[in-house]
């Protein structure tokens, strides 16, 4: 916070404050995580994307099946590769160590040369020799199989998981999982790769595991078999979802193409990721404000979560103009759909300074064009007296609550809100708008849906 350093206070706003009870913390013991980066209407969107199967539901990890000493063939199985033995240590009697000939004969992909989408063993020499520490899943050295290294990528496109669809043997180290696709499966395990590399599936592990967000930004095997896997027959809308699939698998289809042929231009990876996060939208039958929760959330709150040292993430900067249009611009088209066909909505930003602003939207007869205009000459202190006596409410210790409240006056809603950029931002709109239809709903007759901007 910008105020700890020279007030010794750290400032939060009303969406930074939930309350939990003991039962939800006994039934979730990733509330916390959650609540920590969560709005309302994301939580909504998390539950709604949690009640689909799971990559759990249908791949087994080989560790499990390595224990009761079960086959892992013609079967969804995911495992990671070899360890390394160390060399200062292999002379040592008590120092475990093995041979694998698989490592010392096929290609090694080392992590320095995994590539996105598809992968392939062109160019690619042997490990130095087949004396290894443990020699990992071995049946996910050759066939088809998604490779997913733990760590989260920083480019291109921004964070993000990785993942290639591979049918060349090739060893790799353990830092690098595989997937194995067993027959007739080939198209699923594309639709799979696809899904990885998309901001969904980022979206919801940052929010649905234990480390990314947390602690180091990785995803482990186990808790990547939480992630949602579902077939496009179980979404709310099969044909919106099988024709998004379709187009997915045709992605990995040409980056494969491309990564075989030796004479074939480097694929447009930017590109063919963009492509991806729109076929994932699709494929998952998000809204529109549900992809603005994805997109802000990649954007800006996972880079801020963990930001380098000495460094100042971008949300803590104030807004500026475009930022505040944006999101007036969101939270109108968001609101519009609890209002009348005949109403309009007028926004205006009747007062800012460095710590607070005020913007009013303005209820109107009749239908209109989005408007947007700021006011430069009214000071803050003036407006908020106008609004309320008491902005600022002390919390015991070193904290205090910044201004973020609205007021109902006649047909007018004044937003009283921080002036910080992350209190802007396009999904902030949304679950202002959330929010403010709860107000409203006695009024209008119409109760919030489950999901945000299903209307």
């Amino acid at each position: 916070d910008l105020n700890l350093k020279s007030r010794r206070l750290i400032t939060i706003g009303s969406g930074d404050r939930h309350r939990l009870d003991s039962r939800q913390v006994d039934a979730d013991p990733f509330v916390f995580k959650k609540r920590l980066w969560m709005t309302e209407p994301e939580a909504r969107l998390f539950n709604y994307l949690s009640r689909f199967p799971r990559l759990g539901d249908l791949a087994v990890e080989f560790g499990t099946l390595a224990r009761k000493k079960k086959s892992v063939q013609n079967r969804w199985v995911i495992g990671q590769g070899f360890k390394p033995a160390s060399v200062d240590r292999r002379g040592r009697g008590i120092y475990r160590h093995e041979h694998s000939t698989l490592v010392a004969t096929l290609p090694y992909l080392a992590i320095e040369k995994f590539r996105l989408l598809a992968g392939t063993s062109r160019g690619l020499r042997s490990w130095k020799d087949g004396v290894v520490h443990r020699k990992g899943f071995e049946a996910g050295f050759s066939g088809p199989r998604v490779l997913v290294p733990r760590g989260i990528s920083t480019a291109p496109r921004g964070p993000r998981l990785r993942a290639a669809y591979v049918e060349d043997p090739l060893t790799f180290q353990d830092i690098i999982q595989a997937i194995v696709v067993p027959p007739g499966d080939e198209r699923r395990g594309m639709l799979l790769a696809g899904l990885i590399n998309s901001r969904v599936w980022l979206w919801f592990a940052f929010h649905g595991t234990s480390s990314f967000g947390a602690d180091r930004p990785e995803v482990q095997q186990a808790e990547f078999l939480r992630l949602p896997f579902p077939a496009p027959d179980d979404m709310p809308d099969p044909p919106r979802a099988h024709t998004a699939a379709d187009a997915l698998v045709t992605v990995i289809e040409e980056q494969v193409r491309q990564a075989r042929e030796d004479l074939a231009p480097s694929p447009d990876e930017c590109a063919a990721l963009d492509k991806i996060d729109n076929l994932a939208y699709e494929f998952f039958c998000l809204s529109e404000a549900e992809r603005i929760l994805v997109e802000d959330t990649v954007e800006h709150t996972i880079p801020a979560a963990q930001p380098n040292r000495g460094s100042l993430p971008e949300i803590w900067y104030s807004s500026t103009t475009s930022d505040r249009r944006a999101y007036a611009r969101t939270l109108v088209d968001n609101l519009m759909d609890w209002l009348d066909d005949d109403c309009a909505i007028g926004t205006r930003l009747v007062a800012r300074n460095d710590d607070v602003a005020v913007l009013r939207l303005t209820l109107r007869d009749g239908r209109g064009a989005f408007d947007y205009a700021e006011d430069d000459d009214t000071p803050v202190g003036e407006a908020l007296s106008r609004l309320a006596h008491r902005i600022e409410q002390p919390i015991p210790g070193n904290f205090q609550s910044t201004p973020d409240f609205r007021v109902f006056l006649d047909r007018d809603l004044f937003l009283v809100k921080p002036a910080a950029k992350r209190f802007w931002l396009r999904s902030a709109a949304v679950a202002d708008a959330h929010g403010i239809a709860l107000d409203l709903q006695g009024f209008v007759g119409r109760r919030p849906d489950d999901r945000p901007g299903s209307g």
